[in-house]
């Protein structure tokens, strides 16, 4: 009955992230799984904008994952830096194991500032890393 702490913004409804969350929750009947959106700023956006952004985009993706026969315990809107807000959510509960997803390694800022990695190096479980398989237009 693991807890996995689910990180993601812009891929958070993708189909990789979706299949990973399913294969987690196929191999252990009992895992659940709390949300974790950044309330990245996206380009001109206040700070309570960002954070209004990533209610909406959690609350989205809780219900459509839900939908989808997953057992979403609830999200998180965290701050703007990844790392910043895994650690926070750890400093809150226990959790135990991460799934970090991201924009495919050619576009992920997350990726340029080895957050997989160092969150890996920081936390003690395991962290899972999944990666949107299409860059995005645009």
């Amino acid at each position: 009955m693991a807890r996995y702490l689910v990180v993601a913004r812009q891929t958070i409804s993708s189909n990789e992230l979706t299949d990973s969350m399913t294969a987690a929750a196929a191999s252990d009947a009992g895992a659940s799984f709390v949300l974790l959106v950044p309330a990245t700023n996206m380009g001109t956006m206040t700070e309570g904008q960002a954070r209004t952004s990533a209610r909406r985009i959690a609350v989205r993706a809780r219900d459509r994952l839900t939908a989808a026969g997953l057992k979403i315990e609830g999200f998180i809107v965290g701050d703007a830096d990844p790392i910043y807000a895994v650690k926070d959510a750890f400093i809150e509960d226990r959790f135990d194991r991460v799934i970090v997803s991201t924009l495919h390694h050619t576009v992920s800022k997350w990726l340029r500032a080895d957050a997989v990695a160092r969150l890996r190096r920081s936390l003690e479980v395991p962290v899972d890393h999944v990666e949107a398989a299409r860059v995005p237009a645009g």
